[in-house]
């Protein structure tokens, strides 16, 4: 059964979105995020506002500290890499909690992690970073 794209209003800005099912209002979840920007850094340019672009929660992206991993295990070495499981221990953007004001998240995920190994400064472009949008 897949979900109706019904417009839904938001009650923090009373702006119409379709994804009812996420909670996801774009205008007020940009907002969020923007907030929250001075706060984190990947040092790199190019890659924080790549993270800065997302528009709808299949595409929200982040920074994670690596304190905010668990359980970390090498799993593949080889390549320009190595490969790690990992347990995240918030787990991933749901939507935004306005009556507590902070972001739901779905709790403790599994997730990959790869390190490239030996390449102190890579050319991060935009179709680098697009490559997993694509899936």
């Amino acid at each position: 059964m897949s979900r109706q794209k019904m417009p839904k209003v938001c009650p923090k800005c009373n702006e119409e979105y379709n994804d009812c099912y996420w909670k996801w209002c774009k205008p007020c979840n940009s907002t969020h995020f923007k907030n929250n920007f001075d706060k984190w850094t990947s040092r790199n340019d190019t890659i924080d506002k790549f993270i800065q672009d997302a528009d709808d929660s299949d595409k929200v992206i982040e920074w994670i500290p690596y304190d905010k991993f668990q359980d970390i295990k090498q799993i593949a070495k080889g390549g320009y890499g190595t490969i790690y499981y990992a347990m995240w221990v918030d787990g991933n953007i749901w939507y935004w909690d306005i009556k507590n004001q902070q972001w739901k998240r779905n709790g403790q995920v599994e997730v990959v992690l790869k390190k490239f190994d030996g390449i102190v400064d890579i050319a991060i472009n935009e179709d680098f970073l697009n490559e997993d949008r694509r899936s």
